[in-house]
């Protein structure tokens, strides 16, 4: 395996893996964010789940950056 194909899988195997664990974060979030209310409390529970995805978009964003990059380079 050459050093290009050898850094790519590298680059892949890295990405991968922390597009895995974004996608954790998501879906540990959207378990928490129950469709169903029966009443008052539980879609206070759901608002506040909200804000914290709202709040926690940006860091996503940031997570995000770094994987991109790898995939450009990947590409090139």
């Amino acid at each position: 395996m050459t050093i290009k194909k050898k850094l790519c899988q590298n680059l892949h195997d890295q990405s991968k893996s922390d597009l895995e664990s974004i996608t954790e974060k998501i879906n540990t979030m959207s378990m928490r964010i129950d469709p169903e209310h029966d009443d008052i409390e539980s879609l206070v529970s759901i608002m506040e789940e909200i804000a914290k995805v709202r709040d926690q978009e940006y860091e996503m964003r940031l997570e995000l950056a770094p994987v991109r990059e790898m995939y450009s380079l990947i590409d090139e």
